[in-house]
């Protein structure tokens, strides 16, 4: 399994500094999520991960981004699921 050390992608074409970082969150990660689709080079920019926890253990997993407001991310879920009965709880 030694070919798995040379699959390391190297992600340094950017920084974040304390400097360039705005008072609102969202304001910040619009420029971002802005940024990403211009450079055409992150296959699906509204990937996101949404974590909540279930049963006190972390639950995790991939969600697509639907929309963005000032309020906050919009995305979709079936409310059946446990991810919605977790989202509920917390």
């Amino acid at each position: 399994m030694d070919e798995l050390s040379g699959l390391r992608e190297h992600y340094n074409k950017g920084q974040l500094l304390e400097s360039d970082l705005l008072e609102d969150p969202i304001q910040l990660f619009m420029l971002w999520i802005e940024a990403a689709i211009a450079s055409k080079e992150v296959l699906e920019p509204n990937m996101m991960v949404l974590a909540t926890s279930f049963e006190g253990k972390p639950s995790a997993r991939a969600v697509l981004l639907k929309g963005l407001e000032p309020s906050g991310f919009i995305f979709y879920t079936n409310y059946h699921s446990r991810k919605a009965r977790e989202i509920l709880d917390n």
